[in-house]
This record gives structure tokens, sequence and C-alpha cells, in this order.
């Protein structure tokens, strides 16, 4: 088995740990539909959450399937983009739906800040990693950051709503990362 093979075997355990995580989350929110009051946005966080994870899987192959060799300590940031990833999936929804009913915008705005946090550090440490794979080759920090731009966006959106705490910027950011998200998969799937 190649490095390759190794790295994409644990990175798709994780990935598949995370997606049943979210869909088990979605299924007892289903399930439990007439106690649970709804509201748009966590449900929309867990959609963008799977493409998301889909994206990070599918994107692992094209990085990982023909290497030949890696370190542990080179492997570090990736797993812990992985394990922030596989956190923002089991934070997006409600673990379970009490029996005397569920307001998921009373549990969004209760567990949001954690969230946010979650995905700050998850885009902090992949343009660190992004950063560390292109600055041996001496390349300016401006090209490198409008090369990123939607990387360096979602950070200080994501710091912004973590500090400002307001629905309104919730919704905003949300919006704006389902329309990225869709606009990214579709030009995926086009290409």
């Amino acid at each position: 088995m190649s490095v390759g093979e190794y790295v994409l075997i644990f990175n798709s355990i994780i990935i598949g740990l995370a997606v049943a995580d979210v869909l088990i989350s979605f299924h007892r929110l289903l399930r439990a539909r007439a106690r649970v009051k709804w509201f748009w946005m966590p449900p929309s966080l867990g959609v963008l959450m799977l493409v998301l994870a889909v994206n990070a899987w599918w994107g692992s192959y094209a990085l990982f399937a023909h290497l030949q060799t890696m370190s542990m300590v080179a492997y570090l940031p990736i797993l812990t983009l992985f394990a922030l990833l596989f956190l923002m999936l089991a934070a997006v929804l409600p673990d379970e739906v009490p029996s005397d009913g569920l307001d998921l915008r009373i549990w969004f705005v209760a567990n949001a800040r954690y969230f946010w946090i979650l995905w700050a550090l998850n885009q902090a440490v992949l343009l660190i990693w992004l950063a560390s794979r292109q600055f041996p080759s001496a390349e300016p920090t401006v090209p490198f950051l409008t090369g990123y731009w939607i990387n360096v966006g979602m950070l200080c959106g994501a710091l912004l709503i973590v500090w400002f705490r307001r629905l309104w910027l919730d919704s905003i950011y949300v919006v704006l990362m389902l329309a990225v998200t869709v606009r990214g998969a579709l030009h995926i799937a086009l290409s």
C-alpha cells in the first residue's frame, strides 16, 4: 500500500464518520418533525457542510493519490483540517430532539459561536497549510492572499460573526457560503 493510499483511507474514515453524524442528526430531526420548530439556518448549514465534506474527500484524491512519501509531521496539518471538518459537521445540527420539543432558532443561537469558531480555525489552518506549501518558492504574500481571497473572506466573515454575534450576520454569511459552494460545485461538475 502506498503512502497516498494510506492517507486517503484515513481521511475517508474521518469524512465517513462526519457524514454519518450529520445524516443521523438530519434523520432524528425529520423523525421528530412534529416536535421541532424549524428554522432554515441549521438545515442549510447541514447541507453546506455535507457538500464541503464531499468536496474535501474528493479533493483528497488529487492531493494524495500519487504521494510516495510523507512524514507524520507533514500529515498533522491535514489531520487537523479533517478533525476540524469532523467537529464542524458534528456541531451543525442537534444530536437529539428532547421529548418536549426543540426550537432550531434557539438551538442555533445557543450553539452558533462554537460552530463559527471551528469554521474560523479550519480556514486559518487551511490558509497556513496552503502558505507553507507555497512559500518555499518565495512567492510574495499579496498574490498568495489574492489567490485564496475566498478563504481569507471566509475566515474574516467567521471572525466577524464570532465577535459580533448578530443573527443577521450569520444569515448573510450562510447565504453567501451557499452561493459560493453551489457555484464551485457547478464549476467542478461542468468541467
